[in-house]
């Protein structure tokens, strides 16, 4: 295989899975920091909307025992926080996973590769790696 493949391949092949996992960690707390800078009224303003906002807005409304909008904004949030996060679980196992099935496969094939020893005796045979 050639040096080229090998530095351009194995490196993608390794990170394809965990970037879009770190993708959804970042995703999630972007979400939850936009949301506390609205609730802090620092961020969007009323005309637009966004949840942080909709559960500032609702905050002065929980007094008077209507919590719908409060409730409703923060139960979306957490909702798709909570997905985000299952689905970067997801993605892990997914690479964890291959990664495990390919190191198995690998130290099978170790263990049936063998070579015949002058005198009769077989050894193992380490395939060569590239680290």
């Amino acid at each position: 295989m050639p040096a080229w493949r090998i530095c351009s391949v194995r490196p993608l092949r390794n990170v394809a899975l965990i970037v879009p996992a770190q993708a959804t960690i970042g995703f999630g707390s972007a979400l939850v920091d936009s949301g506390a800078v609205s609730f802090l009224g620092l961020g969007v303003q009323a005309p637009q909307a966004e949840w942080g906002l909709m559960f500032s807005e609702g905050r002065s409304e929980v007094l008077d025992g209507v919590i719908q909008q409060s409730l409703t904004a923060g139960v979306f949030i957490v909702i798709t926080v909570v997905a985000l996060n299952i689905l970067r679980e997801r993605l892990t196992s997914r690479s964890v996973g291959a990664r495990w099935r390919r190191a198995v496969r690998d130290r099978l094939a170790a263990r049936t590769a063998r070579s015949p020893l002058p005198w009769g005796v077989t050894a193992p045979v380490m395939p060569s790696r590239c680290f």
